[in-house]
Parts: structure tokens; sequence; C-alpha cells
């Protein structure tokens, strides 16, 4: 079921003396060579060559510790359990009849410390809930809700403060937006309450504090003359005021609350068929920028879809994953932390593939974000592939690592912070082409890194007993 295409970089291991470490730091680095910022190895690991087409969401699921990936799909709702090393098992079925779905979220909705699994049945109208029992272990489905006119998602919050997880819920067809009271915390919730009884296609939402006032509010994508907008919480559940991002363009297939530019404030993130583009939360209240282009295009015949928002290289920014008909694989683009993104970088899928849904998660513990993709076989439309690509930020094996490792700030201008519980011996700042800047042996919580011009550089550094980790810095 599983086959390995690529195996991890334990050449790390074989470092045993200074000769054999500048040997290997010069493959590091030569493998850096094909671009300064290609953060995903290009060689993808197989979970399941025989997957149906569908989405997924992580969690761990048997509270072992490890992100497990659950995948649903028209004929199936199953879970691959990790192992942390980025070995999966053979598929669990949960439920062989979930219907067609574009949404799946993994949450202990019942407070039991156990991730249940909703799922969003575009097929039956339906939105459903899958109790987890423990240890991996579902009852049958439960029916939350249902005539629901095409479900697209469902998001979850405590939107009254009750200290219980409520429901957001995006519609296809049906005009309105709603969301569902949980009464009581072991998952019965009340029938869904509308939030806006006007918006058409109001699809995706996501949840959070806008405005800054402690309360979670509601963005949601829309069609029509209104295409972005959030909603006010006034604290009790209910949505008086309506707040227009956006009435013009395309309309916005995905969105996320993220923080772009490091102010503190929920920017809006989203992607449509001409780009992928941000908002900027202006003062902290909900009062959005006109759209900051991340890529875009005029070319009507590409189109983007399949965002995903997450730091990439582990400097404490939102990057960007996407895909574009621009080619058949993934692209992404990184964050310099105030909202200025790099030229796209694209990891190309072997031949006679084409990238589908992207989504991150740490799936071999080593402390980046690894990019889990649905990728589609050229010819084949029902069939799939689950695969992964490694974040090579973080190139350490677990045994090696540094425990307690930070690294602040970054980006950074003057002084760097490196803390570790794990004594240090040395650091080492390098260039993309290998060449050594500078090895610092003491004061590792203050490093004047001035003598660095602006750019990425890598940073080698090195424990008293042989532990090793190499990463990534952004000199401003």
């Amino acid at each position: 079921m599983k086959t390995v295409l690529y195996n991890k970089m334990l050449f790390i291991k074989t470092i045993m003396n200074n000769q054999m470490k500048v040997i290997l730091i010069i493959i590091l680095f030569f493998t850096f060579q094909i671009g300064i910022a290609q953060v995903f190895n290009p060689t993808p690991i197989i979970i399941d060559d025989d997957a149906p087409g569908g989405f997924l969401t992580t969690g761990d699921i048997n509270n072992d510790g490890y992100q497990d990936i659950i995948h649903v799909s028209s004929q199936r709702l199953v879970w691959y359990e990790n192992d942390a090393q980025g070995n999966f098992s053979d598929p669990v079925v949960i439920d062989t009849e979930p219907g067609q779905s574009f949404d799946i979220k993994a949450i202990d909705l019942d407070q039991d410390s156990n991730l249940d699994i909703l799922v969003s049945s575009f097929a039956h109208d339906r939105l459903y809930f899958y109790r987890n029992l423990g240890g991996g272990s579902f009852a049958p489905r439960q029916v939350l809700a249902e005539n629901l006119d095409r479900i697209r998602s469902s998001k979850s919050a405590d939107l009254n403060g009750d200290g219980f997880l409520d429901l957001v819920i995006g519609i296809t067809n049906s005009v309105g937006l709603y969301w569902m009271e949980h009464l009581d915390g072991l998952g019965n919730f009340a029938p869904p309450t509308p939030i806006s009884t006007t918006l058409a296609q109001a699809r995706y939402q996501q949840i959070g504090d806008i405005n800054g006032n402690g309360f979670m509010d509601v963005l949601s994508n829309s069609g029509g003359s209104t295409l972005l907008s959030w909603f006010e919480n006034d604290g009790q559940g209910d949505f008086p005021t309506q707040h227009i991002v956006e009435n013009s363009g395309f309309y916005h297939k995905q969105l996320f609350l993220k923080d772009i530019d490091g102010n503190g404030n929920l920017d809006i993130v989203c992607i449509s068929d001409d780009g992928v583009f941000w908002y900027e939360n202006l003062d902290g209240f909900g009062n959005f920028s006109s759209k900051h282009i991340i890529h875009s295009t005029t070319d009507s015949a590409i189109q983007y879809s399949q965002l995903a928002v997450f730091d990439i290289d582990n400097n404490g920014t939102m990057d960007v994953v996407y895909l574009s008909s621009i080619n058949d694989g993934v692209n992404y683009q990184l964050n310099d932390g105030s909202g200025n993104f790099s030229n796209p970088y694209y990891v190309d899928p072997p031949t006679g593939i084409t990238s589908g849904g992207n989504f991150p998660l740490d799936i071999d513990s080593d402390g980046d974000k690894d990019l889990i993709n649905i990728a589609a076989i050229n010819g084949n439309p029902s069939l799939r592939i689950l695969w992964w690509y490694e974040n090579q930020t973080i190139l350490n094996v677990q045994d090696y690592a540094l425990k307690g490792l930070t690294i602040t700030p970054n980006p950074v201008a003057g002084v760097l912070s490196i803390k570790s519980k794990t004594p240090l011996k040395s650091v080492s700042f390098y260039q993309s082409q290998g060449k050594t800047l500078k090895t610092v042996t003491s004061s590792f919580e203050s490093i004047d890194v001035t003598f660095l011009t602006p750019g990425i550089y890598f940073v080698w550094i090195e424990g008293q007993e042989g532990e090793r980790v190499v990463t990534t810095v952004i000199k401003k």
C-alpha cells in the first residue's frame, strides 16, 4: 500500500567528527543550491496510493501524542495512524457512506479529551457528528442538522461565552448563514439560527476576534454584490452588524484569518480564480484595507485554488501555499513578516500527476510543518494518491534534536537570541552556497548579527553532546 520514495537526510546522524562535518555541510548546502528557499523536499512520500478523491484534516485521534490523518470521500471516512516518523497505517474505516463532502473537522465536541469528527456531507445535505469513544474507535454517525441544501463547511468556536464549542455552517445553494448553539457540552445542539438571511452562496467561513473586543466574530464569503464581509458578535451569539470588506471582483473560494504583518491584528487571506490576496486589518477594529496582491494574473485561462496559510519556514510569520493551473504542482510564497511575499517557489510532482489539496502537518515530529497533498493521476480522475512532502526547514533526526530550542526574533535586525535546554557548543552562520560567515561559541542568547546583510541564512546549531539542528534565519 505504501511506498517510500525518499529517504530522510540521515547523513546528520553520521557526523562523528569535524572532518566529516565539513564534507557533509557542503553536501547539505549543495542541496539548497536548487533555491535558497526551496523548503520542501520535491520527492513525495506515499501514504496511500489507492485513495479515492476527497478532503482531509489532521489531529491526534488515538491520544498517542502524534498527529494522524482523517480522510473523507463519497465512499468512505477513514483515518491513518501516524508513528511520528512519517509512516502511516493502512486506512482504518469509520464509515462507508458519508456522502460526497468538501469539509471535515477533528474537534473535541463532547469535552472528553478525545477528538471527534465533523463531516459536512454535501451529498446528503447533513452535518454528521462521529463521537470518538477513545483509542480511535467511533460511535455510529449522528445527524446534527439536516435539509441544509448542499452544506459546504463548518467552523467551531464559543460564540456565546458559555464555554462550549458552537458551530457556524456554510451553505452552497440556499440564502443565509447560520450558527448552532452547543447546549450542554456533550454534543447536543440547537437547530441552526440565522446570522444572515440575505447572504447568498456563503460556502466558506472563518471565526476570530476581528475587532479585538474578546468575542468571536464570523467572516464569510458570498456571491452577488457582497463578496467578503464579517459579522460582529455582541457576546451573546447575536450578530447585528455586517461589515463589508469587498464587493467587487471574483468569488473568494477560501479565506483565512491570520496576522500577516505581525502587528497582532487578524488580517484576511483569500484565494479566488484570479489570484491570492490579503486584506490588512488597519486598526485592530476590523477596518480593512483594499486587497494586497500576493500572486495574480490577468489571464482568464489560469485559475487558483487549494490555499493553505501557515508558517512554512519557522520564522514566526504566515506564508501561503496554493495550486495554480500555471503548473501541475504546489506553489508557495514566503512572508518577510511585514506582508511582503517572495516570488513563488514550485514543487513539481512526478510526471503524469497533478497536485491537489494542501494540508500542513508536522508528520515527522521534527518541529516544522510538512505538506500533505492529495494528488490526481492524469487520465484516471477517480483515483488519488495521498502523499506528503517533507519540510526541510529543520534538518535534524529526532534522536539528535536540541530540546527546548528557541530562536528569536526571526526575522532579526541586530541581536539574535538562541536558547536551548540542551547545553550548546557552537552556532555557525552560512550563506546558501555553503560559505561559513561566522561561528559563535559563547553568549548564545545575545549574538550580534549586524555583520549580515539582509537575506536568508542557514544556521548550524550544535550541542555539547553532538546534537545538531540546521535551520534558517532571516536578516532584516
